[in-house]
């Protein structure tokens, strides 16, 4: 008896891995905001030390109507392999609707590089892609594939073999045929 419950899980357990392997190998990543060829232009991109914040200005020439994802990286001329991604920023960075001139940014460095930075050959790479609004569609794609596997497999399967033929009673009573009047 107990090799046939087992026998009869497996099927089950194989599919829902199945499925699960499926949706793992997909990059959901890619589907929360896909990102579009087209990208906004950035001009006139300067920054300026103000007390320890470092204040980046930039204009982005760009579609209004569509959310960006503006992103910035400290370089250094001397040295081709230097490369920070602030992190402690703040103002027009991330995904939002920037474009327009005179946007900023706000990098506390001290916070991200608390040795301080010293010598004087230092650029800010600013980048700017657009973000599509329609990429949630994929949402409908996989969990339609989802619930057609599943039935499928339910079909294929058939019924557990739990289901199939009524087993011993675990010890509850049946409920009541007729319902008590009060």
């Amino acid at each position: 008896m107990r090799t046939s419950i087992i026998d009869s899980a497996k099927r089950p357990v194989a599919v829902t891995l199945v499925v699960a392997l499926a949706l793992f190998l997909v990059d959901v990543r890619a589907y929360a905001h896909s990102w579009s060829q087209d990208e906004g232009r950035i001009e006139n991109a300067r920054w300026a030390l103000v007390g320890s914040l470092v204040v980046i200005t930039y204009d982005l020439v760009a579609d209004p109507e569509f959310r960006y994802n503006i992103g910035i990286v400290l370089k250094r001329g001397s040295d081709k392999n230097f490369r920070i991604v602030p992190r402690t920023v703040s103002g027009a960075i991330g995904i939002g609707r920037f474009a327009g001139s005179g946007r900023e940014i706000h990098w506390d460095y001290k916070k991200d590089v608390s040795q301080g930075l010293y010598g004087d050959d230092y650029e800010f790479e600013v980048t700017a892609y657009q973000v599509d609004e329609g990429g949630s569609g994929i949402w409908v794609y996989l969990l339609g594939g989802a619930a057609v596997a599943g039935g499928g497999a339910y079909l294929l399967l058939g019924k557990p073999a739990a289901a199939a033929s009524p087993g011993p009673s675990v010890g509850l009573p049946d409920p009541p045929k007729i319902r008590p009047t009060q």
